[in-house]
């Protein structure tokens, strides 16, 4: 073998070793210990981040003004360090599509509380300075959208979501959980971090099986009932994918619907990850919507 076949040889081995090794690593930093998400299917996820570009928490699109996000994401950034990143697959401005905005106001639900690392009530309402400009990037997303938010439309806010989701727990469906949020813990002090949208398949549980998780994690109950998924709450179980630290406020999907948003996990993914069902918490606070 001469020596510029020699070259040739080892430079193409160099090269499989090399994009071999790349493959592997980012196979192996998935969000949501889950795998890439398509923009196109999921274009209404946002990611609320601080003025530095750091992702910290996740949103949907209500409308071109307004973005939902749960009442811990609200918590972890003050007024003037927030901004919103939409209709992009990744967390920083590379690809078509990306804007951002400065945020206005943010709005917790006036029923929002703590109690025992477990918010009630855990959505709030982020207002931008500008409106997102909607395209094939960005839209608002699948449910509200069709209805017009300056009518007292009943539809918006009836029952029949919040039943309908009811059912979707009850018979342990499988759904998606989508964001750009942490992966699962590496050791005690690191993370393993993606820029990109992810989703993760999930499966419900029952209510019964949630209270049980939720008592024998987090010695959380209401004070009416004593159970410990108050208020619209739902869990998913740890045998599939799950959420990480900073996946709150992402979006939960069933039926090409989104349902709820993730409110808390416990340790990084383990047993139990607790969702707020939008469909009841916007139930609740429609004239704070409608007339704001």
């Amino acid at each position: 073998m001469s020596n510029i076949t020699k070259y040739i040889f080892y430079g193409v081995v160099w090269i499989f070793f090399v994009l071999g090794s790349s493959v592997d690593c980012w196979q192996k930093d998935k969000n949501l210990d889950g795998q890439l998400a398509n923009l196109k299917d999921y274009n209404y996820v946002a990611s609320l981040q601080n003025r530095a570009g750091e992702h910290k928490c996740g949103g949907i699109i209500l409308t071109p003004r307004k973005v939902i996000t749960t009442c811990l994401c609200g918590s972890k950034l003050s007024l003037m360090e927030m901004r919103v990143v939409a209709g992009s697959s990744h967390v920083s401005p590379i690809v078509p599509g990306y804007q951002v905005r400065i945020v206005k106001t943010i709005q917790k639900h006036p029923s929002c509380k703590l109690g025992s690392d477990l918010f009630v009530y855990d959505i709030a309402l982020v207002d931008v300075k500008y409106e997102f400009i909607f395209s094939k990037f960005l839209n608002a997303f699948p449910t509200f959208y069709r209805y017009k938010l300056n009518t007292r439309n009943e539809q918006l806010y009836n029952s029949g979501g919040a039943t309908h989701f009811q059912l979707i727990i009850r018979t342990s469906s499988r759904c998606d959980l989508v964001g750009f949020g942490l992966d699962r813990l590496i050791n005690e002090t690191s993370v393993s971090k993606t820029a990109r949208l992810n989703k993760a398949e999930v499966t419900m549980l029952n209510n019964e099986a949630c209270d049980a998780e939720l008592s024998s994690c987090c010695a959380f109950q209401t004070k009416k009932s004593g159970k410990v998924s108050p208020n619209g709450k739902a869990c998913t179980t740890t045998a599939t994918s799950r959420g990480c630290r900073e996946d709150e406020g992402s979006p939960l999907v069933c039926e090409k619907k989104v349902w709820a948003l993730l409110s808390k996990t416990v340790d990084c993914g383990k047993s139990p990850t607790l969702y707020q069902n939008i469909y009841f918490g916007l139930r609740m606070w429609k004239d704070f919507i409608i007339f704001r």
